[in-house]
């Protein structure tokens, strides 16, 4: 797989320069729509820094099959570039042209895409669904409020970005990954494809 299309470069271990997804499938053929998501992110956000494919066990009480999960890197757009409320709108779009609809939370899904983190910005804010007057809110919290404690995101993440200090209190990915207890369980598989 590919990871570089423009000659900007994405500095790591900055954090106020970096956008941070995290990617994760459990229905259909789970690498094609993971690898299907990063060339879309590619085309939105330009060269991207890639995880390795990690299979893990879901968190959730609904019986389902495992995820494969990856986080993907971008350079922070410029500062006339998309606030985090247009990047949300750009990833929500992705999973529902992958196939995603509504379901039950934590259940199945073709493809999730959890905005991470957008630079250092420190939010939490509802924001009403786009078309959906009656529906309910949602949330964004950056960063991602489930992040530091999901292997899943931890160990692609410590891939990438070890040193990488998370706002806003600077704690360290690499730091957080060894922290974390053994119940949960990441598998690096790599990309087949």
């Amino acid at each position: 797989m590919r990871t570089t299309r423009t000659k900007t470069t994405i500095d790591v271990d900055r954090v106020k320069s970096l956008l941070a997804f995290g990617l994760g499938s459990n229905v259909g053929n789970c690498e094609a729509l993971l690898s299907w998501a990063i060339e879309q992110l590619r085309r939105l956000y330009g060269t991207l820094k890639i995880a390795p494919l990690y299979r893990t066990a879901p968190i959730s009480l609904i019986p389902q099959a495992d995820f494969f999960n990856t986080v993907v890197l971008a350079a922070l757009p410029a500062a006339n570039g998309p606030d985090p409320h247009r990047v949300l709108d750009q990833v929500k779009e992705l999973e529902r042209l992958a196939g995603r609809r509504k379901g039950e939370h934590d259940g199945p899904r073709p493809l999730d895409i959890d905005l991470l983190l957008f630079g250092d910005s420190v939010l939490t804010d509802s924001v009403p669904r786009r078309g959906e007057a009656d529906g309910p809110d949602r949330h964004l919290t950056l960063p991602h409020s489930r992040m530091r404690e999901r292997r899943f995101v931890l160990a692609p993440l410590n891939d990438l970005a070890p040193r990488l200090q998370l706002p806003p209190d600077g704690a360290v990915v690499a730091e957080l990954l060894a922290a974390l207890g053994s119940e949960q369980t990441a598998e690096n598989i790599g990309w087949r494809s």
